[in-house]
């Protein structure tokens, strides 16, 4: 892994801690059930205006191997808590 790939980890991680610690703050304002749609609702947005910014950095071939296969699967989670029965 070259230097380049070790800051990518590090930015990655740096992101989901941030992500994590500002869930847990507006849980403590707001219920769970309100707090996570809305910390999703931050990251992502902070994730497209990064892509945004960076596009021409973004590995199309990697990015569509992670993309595609969410894009299925998204779908067929909701199915799935829709269909299964909660226990």
């Amino acid at each position: 892994m070259g230097g380049e790939g070790v800051y990518d980890l590090f930015v990655s991680r740096t992101h989901r801690f941030r992500d994590t610690l500002e869930l847990m703050l507006l849980a403590l304002l707001l219920p769970v059930q309100v707090a996570a749609p809305i910390a999703v609702m931050v990251s992502a947005t902070a994730a497209l205006i990064v892509i945004v910014q960076d596009w021409r950095k973004v590995y199309a071939r990697s990015a569509a191997r992670l993309v595609l296969p969410t894009m299925l699967g998204i779908p067929l989670g909701l199915i799935l808590l829709r269909v299964v029965a909660e226990p």
